[in-house]
């Protein structure tokens, strides 16, 4: 970002969420300034960051690949009634299937 990366390329990262590529152009923008450059260490610290949030989103999308396949024993009904791959989504968001069980139709 810092150190003469092109800001346009954020929006070439299919995994990125349009939240994230909204914060890195805006802190990419900041770092334009000359007197702002990143540091080799602080580079280094940016890599192993991005590094773990690749990692982290791989994991979710294997979490939520194996609900998704799981759907019909875990949750049936809801599975039936709108579809293995949301109803996966839907127990993820709301952080269980016990969570979802207890949530207002209207929340939803």
């Amino acid at each position: 970002m810092g150190n003469d990366v092109d800001s346009d390329r954020v929006q070439d990262l299919p995994w990125l969420s349009n939240q994230t590529k909204m914060s890195l152009t805006v802190a990419s923008q900041h770092f334009k300034d000359e007197s702002k450059k990143l540091t080799a260490s602080e580079w280094e610290s940016v890599v192993r960051l991005c590094d773990e949030v690749i990692s982290l989103e791989e994991a979710r999308q294997k979490l939520l690949e194996f609900l998704t396949n799981r759907t019909h024993v875990i949750a049936p009904n809801t599975s039936k009634l709108v579809g293995a791959a949301i109803c996966a989504k839907l127990i993820a968001a709301a952080g269980g299937l016990h969570e979802l069980s207890l949530m207002p139709a209207c929340n939803i």
